[in-house]
């Protein structure tokens, strides 16, 4: 009975662990879109203020 038990928690944390990764893989992803745009918004607005 014990094994079954330890089997449900640790399949149980697992699937919690599987998604904490996934929300902070997606969180780091969107961040990473995010600040690719900005530093390409940037560029471009930079680009031009500088040559108008």
């Amino acid at each position: 009975m014990n094994a079954i038990q330890d089997f449900c928690r640790d399949l149980f944390l697992d699937v919690i662990a599987a998604i904490k990764g996934f929300l902070y893989g997606f969180i780091v992803f969107g961040l990473t879109i995010g600040i690719i745009g900005v530093m390409i918004y940037l560029f471009l607005y930079t680009k031009n203020v500088i040559l108008s």
